[in-house]
């Protein structure tokens, strides 16, 4: 398994998620910054993916491009990564308790959740959580 959230592992997410079934209306950019790391490692990894009705059709290494009322832009502590990707603690959860930041409209954010709630989300991302 590559390093959590490196350039590898970036486009292992989009071959382990490329198979989602469509949901009409889950279209979003989201931009993601990782912060933090094990050990207490001080860093970002921006990377990115976009959804369109549900499917992950394309993830790339660094922020995304300004796409207007599509992109969210995540910001999110090293473990609430982690924990997302395992299934524990899903991101509006997170965003809820406020350790995760969203900008962008909070209406995407929703319209995403029948994705990211999913059990073949789940089963998609719990084996890239390490």
């Amino acid at each position: 398994m590559p390093e959590l959230f490196s350039d590898e592992w970036v486009a292992a997410f989009g071959a382990a998620t490329a198979g989602l079934p469509a949901r009409p209306g889950a279209s979003a950019v989201v931009s993601t910054v990782v912060t933090g790391g094990p050990a207490g490692r001080k860093a970002e990894r921006p990377w990115h993916f976009e959804l369109v009705d549900g499917r992950v059709v394309a993830t790339a290494p660094g922020p995304a491009a300004d796409d207007g009322d599509r992109l969210l832009v995540v910001t999110q502590p090293w473990d609430d990564a982690v924990a997302a990707l395992r299934g524990d603690v899903p991101v509006d959860e997170a965003f809820m308790r406020g350790t995760t930041k969203v900008v962008g409209s909070v209406g995407v954010l929703l319209d995403l959740l029948p994705v990211l709630r999913s059990g073949e989300w789940r089963a998609a991302c719990a084996p890239l959580a390490g």
